[in-house]
């Protein structure tokens, strides 16, 4: 039998961030919702593995809706291959991302 628990969902590069929650996205069936915060008051430029390829990744405000402010004033999460995102995360910062499937 295999050991499945190393296999996450998603994973981070980062002791500083800390994912908080994964749950599937209120109104949008192949979207996933990823919760994270920065812990020890820094800047981080965090690289998220997901154990699956998604289609794209977009910040969200907590009701989970792209919101045009967020993207203006702070582009802080790129897709940079089908398994990959990089994000940007200010001190003590709370992100939602999306992620679509």
């Amino acid at each position: 039998m295999n050991d499945l628990s190393s296999l996450s969902l998603f994973t981070i590069d980062s002791h500083a961030v800390v994912i908080q929650a994964i749950k599937m996205h209120n109104n949008k069936e192949k979207n996933v919702i990823v919760r994270l915060h920065e812990s020890h008051g820094g800047n981080s430029d965090v690289l998220i593995t997901s154990y699956h390829a998604f289609q794209d990744v977009a910040r969200v405000n907590s009701l989970e809706e792209v919101d045009e402010t967020l993207s203006s004033v702070s582009n802080c999460v790129e897709k940079l291959n089908a398994n990959n995102a990089s994000v940007k995360v200010k001190p003590f910062e709370i992100i939602t991302l999306s992620f679509q499937f």
